[in-house]
C-alpha cells in the first residue's frame, strides 16, 4: 500500500486486500466452469456445496460469478473429506474391454454386464463384513465415436437406448450431435458396493429468525456493511437470516453477503440468492 501511494495511488489497504479476495474468487469460478461449462453443464441449474474450511468463504461470492442461487454448507464442511474417509462404503469393479462397434454388440451388454457384476460381488463378498448387504450401485458404458480417442460414460440403465444417451451427452458435451456416427462400445464397467443407508430428506424448517452474537464491520464488493456473526453450535434447524452475516464453528466459516439469506436446515446451512 506505501509503495502504491508512493506512486501516486489512492487505494487503501483494504482496497487492495478486497482486490485480492476478488482475483480468488475469479480463480475458482473460472476452475468451476472447467468442469461445468465446457463439459455441457450450466452451472445455473446446480447448487454450489462449500466444504473446507475456508470454502463457506468464498462461497456466495463464487457462486453469484457463476449464476448459482444456492450454497450449502454441510455439517463438519471442515472435516468433510475426513469424514468422508472413514464413512466411505467398500466397493469393488469389474471392467470388460470390448472395442467392437455398437450395432454388433448391443444385444449382449446386458449380460456382459451381469456377469461383471457378479465378479464384483463376489470380490467384494471375501472382504466385506459378514452380513453386510451388497448392492450394484453403477453399471456403465463406455461408447465412443469410431476414431476418436475419448470415450463418453453412459449410466447403463434398464431399458435405455444406449445410441439416443450417447448422442445427448454427447450433444452435451461438444454442442452437436453427429449424423448417421458410427458408434464404438469401448469398455464395460459393473461397481458394487455396500448398500448404503438413505437419510431422509430434510425440509425447510420456517426460517425463524436467528439472533446473532454479535455484528462486525465486513468489507464487501458493495461496500464496509455491519454484518450478524452467528455460532453454528447455537444455531437449530429451522433458524434463519439474512444477510450480511458471518457463521463460524471450530473448523469452518461461511460468509453470507447482502442479497443472501441462510437457514440452518438438518445442521447444514443452506444459502440462497434473493431475487
Amino acid at each position: 500500500v506505501k509503495a502504491l501511494r508512493r506512486a501516486g495511488s489512492t487505494l487503501t489497504r483494504n482496497d487492495v486486500l478486497l482486490g485480492y479476495l476478488v482475483i480468488a474468487d475469479q480463480r475458482m469460478a473460472e476452475a468451476v466452469r472447467q468442469i461445468s461449462v465446457r463439459r455441457g453443464y450450466d452451472p445455473r441449474s446446480y447448487a454450489l456445496v462449500a466444504f473446507g474450511g475456508a470454502g463457506g468463504q468464498h462461497a456466495c461470492s463464487v457462486a453469484e460469478q457463476l449464476g448459482i442461487a444456492t450454497v450449502i454448507l454441510p455439517p463438519e464442511a471442515g472435516l468433510l473429506s475426513a469424514f468422508g474417509l472413514g464413512s466411505a462404503v467398500l466397493e469393488r469393479f469389474a471392467t470388460r474391454q470390448v472395442l467392437k462397434p455398437l450395432v454388433d454388440v448391443e444385444a449382449s451388454i446386458e449380460r456382459w454386464l451381469s456377469a461383471l457384476g457378479e465378479e464384483a460381488r463376489r470380490a467384494l463378498s471375501e472382504e466385506a463384513p459378514e452380513g453386510v448387504e451388497l448392492e450394484t450401485r453403477r453399471r456403465l458404458v463406455f461408447l465412443r465415436l469410431r476414431g476418436q480417442e475419448s470415450a463418453l460414460e453412459i449410466e447403463a440403465l434398464h431399458g435405455l437406448d444406449l445410441k439416443v444417451a450417447f448422442l445427448e451427452a454427447y450433444g452435451s458435451r461438444y454442442g452437436y450431435r453427429p449424423r448417421d456416427p458410427e458408434i464404438e462400445v469401448v469398455s464395460l464397467r459393473a461397481v458394487v458396493s455396500e448398500r448404503r443407508r438413505e437419510d431422509a430428506p430434510v425440509e425447510s424448517g420456517g426460517g425463524q429468525p436467528a439472533a446473532p452474537l454479535t455484528r462486525r464491520d465486513v468489507v464487501f464488493e458493495s461496500g464496509t456493511a455491519a454484518a450478524a456473526v452467528h455460532g453454528l453450535e447455537a444455531l437449530e434447524h429451522g433458524d434463519g437470516f439474512d444477510g450480511p452475516a458471518l457463521v463460524f464453528d471450530s473448523h469452518a466459516s461461511l460468509t453470507v453477503p447482502p442479497g443472501w439469506r441462510a437457514e440452518v436446515r438438518g445442521g447444514a446451512i443452506v444459502a440462497e440468492r434473493r431475487p
